[in-house]
């Protein structure tokens, strides 16, 4: 059967549909020949006699590798199933798929829906065993062609990168040479902005304190647009977190070439796999990593610490690392693990100032049930004498380079803001010579030219009057002298015991000197195990009592009770308090005593007449008697007042107390009766009608 006869009138009373379709993005903006053959397709369907043609280009930039969702596929598989295509047009099987699965399921279509299929060789039918077999033949060919053109481009790119050749786009102060080379960038304040991004995060320790010191210096970091892996414009801006990340994730910056940092992974979505590219890998599985490749803005183990301190603020991974503090009161947060069980213990707030660390165990096997709890402050408080007596001998160096930084912190800001007045000035002559070269009878684009040169003078004015403010501002009172810092040196343990320390800080600190601490409780359960493991590789072993039940860190001195216990019978409350403030004793939380805190003292602790054993050690209170005879409290409390019952206050505003006895004497009964009596007499009396 000749290829005309194929063509039958049936065929053509259907319309014709067009499937156009390029790879990539590139290929749609570079390779426009093939767009043009794809849509010169449509006079080729007219030449043969359809009257209605359609145009399918929906998926231009997606590949038909069945990994990436192809809108313009479904719309022509749909057409085709209802029955109104009459032909399917495409310069080649590679463009309708490039896998088994799409391929065969439209021939089916196709052979059920009698719909032909046309290309630039030759018009096939579906139904036809010898076409089937062709355009089957077509369809694997395109399938492995695609894995073999992917085979081999990777293995070139690989090969590539392997020697350190591969170009592709790099990060904001870093680009190419000539001759393939990667160098900084050359504009000075790109370098010292990143510079000082590095520097900021092995002072402050996060990158959000870092974004929270630029957003609060109005500090901006540069940024650059790309289009085909062209540089378009640089411009400057706050950085945003993720922005941050970026720059400290990217080893480029360490001077080190990486390639092959992340894979393609593939979800099944609608009963499709799809691709999910840009899932990154661990650096043990990079395909390429050169170190020292080029000059870097960091070394590369500054590149290792800098990966290991955002790890340890990423608090989503797994339990089982070490995690650092998030400036809660907890010193040792994160840091802590059960010695029995080899789990990270988690901090616990009672309140702000009360925690414990608690090891939950294998929830599983023994759910709500705890494998060790130990006391947050106590265990603290004993970790941090141990931490003064590590630092005690470097607090002048301590003090020294606090000073020094200070003064490096104010600096950098002030340069900074310099290179900016320089690049400033420069925009600004560039536009002065923008404007004079303009023809002044062309009063269109005079003005606009005019216009940005103000807007740079503006600018310009504005840097001039930041940077004079900084160099005359006074300095504040937070920052202290040097001769202050030197003093605050020799006394170390009164600096880190300071309310004013910053917890933060405090945390930072025991994260760089400590590695971890094992905890674990002895049989007794009245003493602490705790192994400190140092930065460096040595151990060491402490051990620390366990407060006994009822103790705690906010009990007053001894001396306060006993002075109660000796003056609680003669002197009142508001004399006690006088003579508790004149010894100079506190309350439990550093207070001054006042009358009502003596009072309560007094009554917690049982002292002076309100320790006095009662006189009815089994008596009943008011609500008590009250049930058992059946009547209210109040009723009860006036058969106390007018004798009837016998009752005791141990003291003054203090609960009553009866004696079980005394609830059966006649004279009780009698007066419960007559209270029944009344009660029911006024239930008898009728209300009147309103």
């Amino acid at each position: 059967m000749s290829e005309r006869d194929k063509l039958k009138a049936s065929h053509l009373a259907r319309q014709a549909v067009i499937y156009v379709r390029q790879s990539s993005m590139t290929q749609v903006h570079g390779n426009l020949e093939s767009q043009r053959r794809q849509y010169g397709l449509t006079e080729h369907a007219r030449a043969l006699g359809f009257h209605s043609v359609e145009v399918i280009d929906q998926d231009l930039g997606r590949s038909a590798s069945g990994s990436a969702a192809r809108p313009g596929f479904e719309r022509l598989v749909a057409l085709v199933l209802s029955g109104q295509v009459g032909a399917v047009l495409c310069i080649e099987a590679s463009r309708l798929a490039r896998n088994g699965r799409d391929w065969h399921h439209l021939l089916d279509l196709c052979a059920l829906c009698d719909t032909l299929i046309i290309d630039p060789e030759g018009i096939y039918d579906a139904r036809q065993s010898n076409d089937r077999l062709l355009l089957g033949l077509k369809g694997s060919v395109s399938e492995f062609e695609l894995s073999l053109l992917r085979q081999r481009s990777d293995e070139a790119r690989r090969q590539k990168a392997a020697r350190g050749e591969l170009q592709f786009p790099l990060p904001v102060g870093l680009e190419w040479t000539v001759d393939g080379h990667i160098v900084l960038d050359p504009d000075l304040r790109v370098q010292q902005a990143l510079r000082l991004v590095f520097d900021k995060l092995t002072e402050l320790g996060s990158a959000l304190a870092v974004l929270k010191w630029f957003i609060n210096q109005q500090m901006t970091l540069p940024c650059c647009k790309r289009k085909n892996h062209q540089l378009l414009r640089q411009d400057w801006k706050i950085p945003h977190y993720s922005t941050l990340l970026c720059i400290y994730n990217n080893p480029l910056y360490a001077g080190a070439y990486a390639y092959g940092k992340s894979r393609t992974g593939t979800r099944i979505v609608e009963q499709r796999a799809r691709k999910r590219p840009g899932q990154p890998k661990p650096m043990s599985e990079w395909s390429v990593l050169l170190l020292g490749h080029h000059p870097g803005y960091i070394p590369w183990t500054q590149y290792l610490r800098n990966q290991q301190m955002l790890k340890e603020h990423t608090h989503k991974d797994p339990a089982v690392d070490r995690k650092a503090g998030r400036g809660g009161q907890a010193l040792l947060a994160g840091m802590v693990r059960c010695r029995r069980c080899g789990r990270r213990m988690t901090v616990r707030y009672r309140s702000p100032t009360s925690w414990n660390y608690t090891c939950r165990g294998d929830t599983q096997l023994h759910p709500g049930r705890a494998c060790l709890v130990l006391g947050g402050y106590q265990l603290d408080e004993r970790v941090s004498r141990e931490l003064v007596q590590a630092l005690a001998p470097s607090g002048i160096e301590a003090a020294l380079l606090a000073a020094k930084k200070q003064q490096q912190g104010r600096q950098q800001v002030q340069s900074a803001v310099e290179l900016e007045r320089e690049q400033a000035r420069y925009q600004v002559q560039l536009a002065a010579e923008r404007y004079e070269q303009v023809d002044p009878h062309n009063r269109l684009v005079a003005l606009e030219l005019e216009r940005r040169w103000e807007k740079e003078l503006a600018h310009l004015e504005e840097l001039e009057r930041r940077l004079e403010a900084l160099i005359q501002r006074p300095k504040s009172e937070l920052e202290p002298e040097v001769e202050q810092l030197l003093a605050l040196g020799h006394d170390l343990e009164a600096v880190w015991n300071s309310p004013k320390a910053d917890a933060a800080l405090k945390q930072r600190l025991a994260g760089l000197l400590l590695e971890e601490v094992l905890c674990d409780a002895d049989k007794s359960g009245k003493e602490a195990l705790l192994v400190l493991h140092w930065q460096g590789g040595q151990h060491s072993e402490v051990r620390m009592r366990k407060p006994a039940p009822g103790h705690h860190r906010y009990q007053a001195d001894p001396q306060v009770q006993t002075l109660l216990q000796e003056h609680s019978e003669t002197l009142s409350s508001q004399q006690l308090a006088e003579l508790l403030n004149q010894r100079g004793l506190k309350t439990g939380h550093g207070h001054r005593w006042d009358a009502e805190r003596v009072h309560a003292f007094l009554v917690v602790h049982q002292l002076g007449r309100y320790g006095r054993p009662s006189a009815f050690p089994g008596g009943l209170t008011l609500s008590a008697a009250g049930r058992r005879l059946g009547i209210c409290p109040e009723s009860v409390r006036r058969l106390v007042d007018r004798g009837l019952l016998p009752a005791e206050q141990c003291y003054p505003k203090a609960s009553y107390r009866i004696p079980a006895e005394a609830l059966d004497r006649p004279e009780v009964k009698a007066a419960v009766e007559a209270i029944h009596r009344r009660r029911s007499q006024a239930q008898q009396v009728p209300h009147p009608s309103p």
